[in-house]
């Protein structure tokens, strides 16, 4: 299968494949892996200190706090861009350059994901 640069991206970072894309917790793992590694974007556990019982119950969700995946995807890109100018050794290229290579934003992948 063949998945796009931000899915690689997010699959190395997380150690595993994310949850399902565009849903609001896969929207919030992505967004706490770039905020673990130190991307200066929102908290996403502030999502959670927002919910009350009244929130839930008329369906209004802090969902502001968390970013879309569109933003979310240049996000990685982006730190994927400062890792590979700022710390060489924790980025990795896959693929052959005279076919195009993928950089990812780990410096070695696990066996599968």
């Amino acid at each position: 299968m063949l998945y796009d640069f931000p899915h690689a991206a997010f699959c190395a970072l997380l150690g595993q494949s994310p949850l399902s894309k565009p849903s609001l917790e896969d929207r919030l793992q992505r967004q706490l892996a770039l905020y673990e590694l130190g991307v200066g974007i929102k908290d996403p556990m502030d999502f959670f200190e927002e919910i009350t019982r009244h929130r839930l119950v008329k369906g209004i969700l802090p969902v502001e706090v968390i970013y879309t995946p569109e933003q979310l995807d240049a996000l990685v890109a982006a730190y994927t861009a400062y890792a590979a100018a700022n710390k060489p050794a924790e980025v990795l290229f896959i693929g052959e350059k005279e076919e195009g290579r993928i950089l990812l934003p780990v410096g070695e992948l696990k066996e599968r994901y």
